[in-house]
């Protein structure tokens, strides 16, 4: 996803002011910072599944 990103921007222009991390190129070491993070039904979520 992140190879592509001007693609999606040209046909949709305010993807481009999101924050976007690339999951796929995190280093392993990573993990060990990982926190739950605080959500409720008043915040939106975007899942992905591969």
């Amino acid at each position: 996803m992140a190879a592509f990103p001007n693609m999606w921007f040209s046909d949709a222009p305010n993807l481009a002011a999101l924050h976007w991390l690339a999951t796929d190129t995190l280093p392993h070491e990573a993990a060990e910072d990982w926190q739950a993070a605080s959500l409720n039904r008043e915040k939106l979520v975007f899942l992905q599944y591969k």
